[in-house]
């Protein structure tokens, strides 16, 4: 009888000790994919970054092409 009693004991609280494992388990998972957000955010920003240095090069680019297609137009 006294087997039965720890039987149900330790099944009792496994099953109280499950939910509170499945909450961990839900935070790590949360952490995780918090973590990947913040790289993937980071990333994005570096990228949109990124971007407008070349948007700024090109327009830069393109004003000198014009200034020297006026010179070499002014030259003839």
């Amino acid at each position: 009888m006294q087997k039965m009693q720890k039987l149900a004991a330790r099944n009792t609280r496994l099953v109280d000790e499950q939910e509170p494992n499945k909450l961990k388990s839900e935070i790590n998972r949360l952490r995780y994919e918090y973590t990947k957000l913040e790289e993937a955010k980071s990333k994005l920003k570096k990228q949109k970054i990124e971007v407008e240095t070349v948007r700024k090069l090109k327009s830069d680019l393109q004003e000198h092409i014009k200034e020297y297609k006026a010179e070499q137009e002014n030259k003839r």
